[in-house]
Protein backbone atom coordinates (compact mmCIF):
# COMPACT_ATOMS: atom_id res chain seq x y z
CA UNK A 1 0.00 0.00 0.00
CA UNK A 2 1.22 3.26 -0.75
CA UNK A 3 0.42 6.43 1.09
CA UNK A 4 1.84 8.92 -1.64
CA UNK A 5 4.33 10.76 0.38
CA UNK A 6 7.92 10.08 1.92
CA UNK A 7 8.67 11.85 5.09
CA UNK A 8 11.88 13.64 4.95
CA UNK A 9 13.69 15.48 7.97
CA UNK A 10 13.24 19.42 7.60
CA UNK A 11 16.74 20.90 7.80
CA UNK A 12 17.02 24.65 8.94
CA UNK A 13 16.61 25.65 4.91
CA UNK A 14 13.67 23.79 4.63
CA UNK A 15 11.57 25.15 7.50
CA UNK A 16 12.76 28.65 7.69
CA UNK A 17 13.92 28.17 11.05
CA UNK A 18 16.75 27.82 13.01
CA UNK A 19 17.52 24.41 14.85
CA UNK A 20 15.46 24.18 18.34
CA UNK A 21 17.52 24.19 21.16
CA UNK A 22 18.19 20.92 23.20
CA UNK A 23 15.18 19.98 24.68
CA UNK A 24 16.72 17.92 27.73
CA UNK A 25 19.67 19.21 30.05
CA UNK A 26 22.35 17.23 31.76
CA UNK A 27 24.61 18.88 34.41
CA UNK A 28 27.75 19.10 33.41
CA UNK A 29 28.86 21.31 36.05
CA UNK A 30 32.61 21.66 36.05
CA UNK A 31 34.07 20.37 39.53
CA UNK A 32 37.90 20.82 39.40
CA UNK A 33 40.07 17.81 39.58
CA UNK A 34 42.27 17.26 42.79
CA UNK A 35 45.12 15.19 40.69
CA UNK A 36 48.52 17.43 39.23
CA UNK A 37 48.07 19.83 36.85
CA UNK A 38 50.30 19.46 33.57
CA UNK A 39 51.02 22.65 31.18
CA UNK A 40 51.25 21.26 27.72
CA UNK A 41 53.36 24.43 26.22
CA UNK A 42 53.10 25.67 22.59
CA UNK A 43 54.53 22.84 20.67
CA UNK A 44 54.40 20.27 23.28
CA UNK A 45 53.91 16.72 22.63
CA UNK A 46 50.35 16.41 23.61
CA UNK A 47 50.35 12.58 23.02
CA UNK A 48 53.03 11.71 25.61
CA UNK A 49 51.35 14.94 28.06
CA UNK A 50 47.87 12.53 27.99
CA UNK A 51 49.67 8.83 28.02
CA UNK A 52 51.08 10.14 31.09
CA UNK A 53 48.31 11.85 32.55
CA UNK A 54 46.40 9.72 35.48
CA UNK A 55 42.99 10.04 36.44
CA UNK A 56 42.41 13.25 38.67
CA UNK A 57 45.08 14.78 36.56
CA UNK A 58 44.40 18.67 34.71
CA UNK A 59 46.16 19.49 31.32
CA UNK A 60 45.89 22.58 30.59
CA UNK A 61 47.02 23.56 26.70
CA UNK A 62 48.13 26.67 25.42
CA UNK A 63 45.57 28.96 24.35
CA UNK A 64 46.21 29.59 20.35
CA UNK A 65 48.65 27.21 20.28
CA UNK A 66 48.27 24.20 17.38
CA UNK A 67 48.90 20.82 18.35
CA UNK A 68 49.58 17.88 16.23
CA UNK A 69 47.29 14.76 16.45
CA UNK A 70 45.77 12.67 15.86
CA UNK A 71 45.34 11.94 19.65
CA UNK A 72 44.61 8.86 20.69
CA UNK A 73 42.71 8.96 24.21
CA UNK A 74 43.85 5.70 25.98
CA UNK A 75 42.08 3.62 28.99
CA UNK A 76 43.16 4.09 32.45
CA UNK A 77 42.43 2.69 35.98
CA UNK A 78 40.73 4.55 38.15
CA UNK A 79 37.05 6.42 38.15
CA UNK A 80 38.47 9.92 37.99
CA UNK A 81 38.56 12.54 35.01
CA UNK A 82 41.29 13.17 33.06
CA UNK A 83 40.90 16.76 31.72
CA UNK A 84 42.34 18.81 28.86
CA UNK A 85 41.64 22.53 29.39
CA UNK A 86 42.54 25.90 27.68
CA UNK A 87 45.01 27.82 29.79
CA UNK A 88 42.92 30.80 28.88
CA UNK A 89 39.88 28.87 30.29
CA UNK A 90 38.30 32.34 32.30
CA UNK A 91 38.57 34.52 28.96
CA UNK A 92 35.80 31.59 27.52
CA UNK A 93 32.05 31.84 28.34
CA UNK A 94 30.40 30.59 31.80
CA UNK A 95 29.23 26.96 32.20
CA UNK A 96 26.11 26.61 30.43
CA UNK A 97 26.87 29.20 27.76
CA UNK A 98 28.07 27.69 23.94
CA UNK A 99 31.02 28.85 22.54
CA UNK A 100 31.27 30.74 19.16
CA UNK A 101 33.86 31.43 16.89
CA UNK A 102 34.91 34.96 18.32
CA UNK A 103 35.95 32.66 21.19
CA UNK A 104 38.52 30.54 19.11
CA UNK A 105 41.38 32.98 20.30
CA UNK A 106 41.22 31.78 23.53
CA UNK A 107 41.15 27.87 23.11
CA UNK A 108 44.28 25.70 21.74
CA UNK A 109 43.89 24.00 18.41
CA UNK A 110 44.19 20.14 17.54
CA UNK A 111 45.02 19.25 13.66
CA UNK A 112 45.94 16.09 12.13
CA UNK A 113 46.32 15.52 8.30
CA UNK A 114 44.34 12.15 8.45
CA UNK A 115 42.24 10.20 10.36
CA UNK A 116 40.13 11.64 13.52
CA UNK A 117 42.14 14.39 15.15
CA UNK A 118 41.05 12.81 18.45
CA UNK A 119 40.49 9.08 18.74
CA UNK A 120 39.69 6.56 21.46
CA UNK A 121 41.05 3.46 22.40
CA UNK A 122 38.80 0.58 23.31
CA UNK A 123 37.43 0.64 26.84
CA UNK A 124 39.03 4.82 26.68
CA UNK A 125 36.55 6.97 28.99
CA UNK A 126 36.79 9.79 31.87
CA UNK A 127 38.14 12.49 29.94
CA UNK A 128 36.63 15.85 29.54
CA UNK A 129 37.53 18.62 27.31
CA UNK A 130 36.76 22.13 28.42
Amino acid sequence: MSLGWRAQAATPADSGHAPEAPRAYVDTRYVPAAGHTVQVPAGGDLQAAVDKAQPGDTLVLQAGAVYTGPITLKPKQGDGWITLESSDLKQLPPQGTRVSPKDAAHMPKVEASYESVIRTAPAAGHYRMV
